[in-house]
C-alpha cells in the first residue's frame, strides 16, 4: 500500500506565493551583513489592519512587523524563483523559511510570535533616521487613524476627515523629502515608514482620491 505522508519539502511554492516572512531576531545578521537588504523590506505599522494567519478577517497588528516584500505587486515572496520554484537565499533564509513545513505546522507555530525584529533593532544607530521614524510614528499612528475613522463612519466628528487627511499629507510629504532633498533609496521607505497610507486606509473602510495635488477622503 502506497504512503502519501509527505515528510520533506516538495518545492511546490505554495508557503512563498503567500507572502514574506516575517523577520525575528535571528535574522538581525542578515539584515546586517547585506544579505537581506533594506529595500527588499517593509514593515507593517502596530495598529495596522492585517490578515493573521486563521483569522477570517483584518484585525490590527498587535506589533511592528518586519516582512520580505512580495514581487510584481503581489504577495509572493520576491526570493521565490519564477522557473523551479526555488530560493534565491536558500542558504541564508530566514528562521521563518527554516521552520516552515506544511506538512507540520508546529515548528513554526512554536516561534511565529516570538522574538520578532523592528525597526529599531535594525536603524536606531544610524543619525537622524530613527529620529524621522519616531516623528512618522507620532505623526501617523494607526491607533490614532482608527478613532478618527470610527469617528467619520459615526459622523460624530467635523474634524476627522481633515485630521486624517492632514496624516496622509504628512506620509507623503516625508516620503518625498526623504527621497528627494535626502537622497535616499525610495525602494527603503516602505521599510522605514511602512506602506504609504493612500494604500493602507483601505482597511479601516477609507478611501483616497486625488485632485490635482489635493487629497480628497472618501468613506468607503
Amino acid at each position: 500500500m502506497e504512503n502519501n505522508t509527505q515528510d520533506q519539502c516538495r518545492r511546490c511554492g505554495a508557503c512563498c506565493e503567500k507572502g514574506g516572512p516575517t523577520l525575528h531576531l535571528e535574522d538581525r545578521p542578515l539584515v546586517e551583513s547585506g544579505k537581506i537588504p533594506l529595500k527588499d523590506l517593509f514593515t507593517i505599522r502596530k495598529g495596522e489592519m492585517v490578515l493573521e494567519p486563521m483569522q477570517k478577517e483584518p484585525v490590527p497588528a498587535s506589533e511592528e512587523l518586519v516582512k520580505i516584500k512580495g514581487r510584481g505587486g503581489s504577495w509572493c515572496c520576491r526570493y521565490l524563483e519564477e522557473e523551479g520554484c526555488a530560493c534565491r537565499i536558500y542558504e541564508d533564509r530566514p528562521v521563518e523559511c527554516r521552520a516552515q513545513k506544511c506538512w507540520d505546522s508546529a515548528e513554526i507555530e512554536a516561534i511565529y510570535a516570538k522574538g520578532r525584529i523592528g525597526r529599531k533593532d535594525l536603524v536606531a544607530g544610524l543619525s537622524g533616521i530613527w529620529e524621522l521614524v519616531e516623528e512618522h510614528e507620532k505623526r501617523c499612528s494607526y491607533p490614532q487613524l482608527a478613532s478618527l475613522a470610527e469617528q467619520l463612519h459615526a459622523g460624530e466628528s467635523e474634524s476627522a476627515a481633515s485630521d486624517v487627511t492632514e496624516m496622509i499629507s504628512y506620509d507623503r510629504h516625508l516620503r518625498d523629502l526623504v527621497a528627494g532633498k535626502g537622497g535616499m533609496d525610495p525602494q527603503i521607505l516602505d521599510f522605514l515608514f511602512g506602506r504609504p497610507m493612500t494604500e493602507t486606509v483601505h482597511g479601516f473602510g477609507l478611501r483616497v482620491e486625488k485632485d490635482g495635488d489635493r487629497i480628497v477622503l472618501k468613506t468607503a
